[in-house]
C-alpha cells in the first residue's frame, strides 16, 4: 500500500442527499451521514491542487455530487467556495502569532537559518578539503580504495574543523581508576 493512501485514506462515498460540509475553528469538514467519522478538507484540497474534480476523486463521490453539497451547505457556488476557502487560509497562514515570536506560520515553516559563509567561500572549502583529502591518499597509501578515499576525506574535514577553532579533539583519554578496578572485580 503507498505512502499517500495510508496519509489520507480513502473515503467511503456518501450520497447526494447525505452529508453537508462545515466550518469550525478555521478548517472546513465533511460531515457524512451515519457514525463515519468527518473529514477535514483542508489537506485534501492542497493534495488537489485547488481542484474541484480532483477533490471529489479523493472524496469517492461524483464532481457533480460534490458541488450539490458544497452549494447546499454553503448557499455559494463550488468555484467561489473554493476561492474563499483558499483566500481565507492564506489569511490564516500569514497572520503574525505571538506564539511563533511574531512570524507567521508560514515564515515559521519556511525559516532558514542564513548561512555562514557564502557560496564562493564554501566552494573554497570544499576545494581546500578535496585537495588535502587527495594529498593524503597520494603520500600516505599507494593502492587508494573508496575506503582510503573515505578515511582521507574525513581526516580533511577534521583538520579543516580544527583549524577553524570550530571543534577540539584531543588525545584518547585514560578510563577513570574506578572503572578499572569496577571490571577487575
Amino acid at each position: 500500500m503507498p505512502a499517500e493512501s495510508r496519509a489520507f485514506p480513502r473515503v467511503p462515498p456518501i450520497s447526494a442527499g447525505g452529508g453537508y460540509i462545515t466550518t469550525d475553528k478555521w478548517l472546513w469538514w465533511l460531515v457524512r451521514p451515519g457514525n463515519l467519522p468527518p473529514v477535514q478538507l483542508e489537506p485534501l484540497l492542497r493534495r488537489a491542487a485547488w481542484n474541484i474534480g480532483e477533490l471529489s476523486a479523493l472524496l469517492g463521490i461524483g464532481t457533480r455530487t460534490l458541488t450539490r453539497l458544497i452549494e447546499r451547505s454553503t448557499g455559494l457556488s463550488a468555484k467561489i467556495w473554493l476561492r474563499q476557502t483558499r483566500a481565507v487560509i492564506h489569511l490564516h497562514n500569514t497572520r503574525q502569532r505571538r506564539s511563533l515570536d511574531g512570524l507567521t506560520p508560514a515564515q515559521a515553516y519556511f525559516h532558514h537559518r542564513p548561512r555562514p559563509w557564502s557560496r564562493a567561500r564554501r566552494h573554497e572549502i570544499f576545494d581546500w578539503i578535496r585537495a588535502h583529502a587527495r594529498t593524503i591518499v597520494e603520500t600516505k597509501w599507494e593502492m587508494a580504495d573508496h575506503h582510503a578515499r573515505a578515511a582521507a576525506w574525513r581526516r580533511s574535514v577534521a583538520a579543516w574543523l580544527r583549524c577553524q577553532h570550530l571543534i577540539t579533539v584531543s588525545p584518547k583519554p585514560q578510563p577513570s581508576p574506578l572503572f578499572k578496578t569496577q571490571i577487575r572485580s
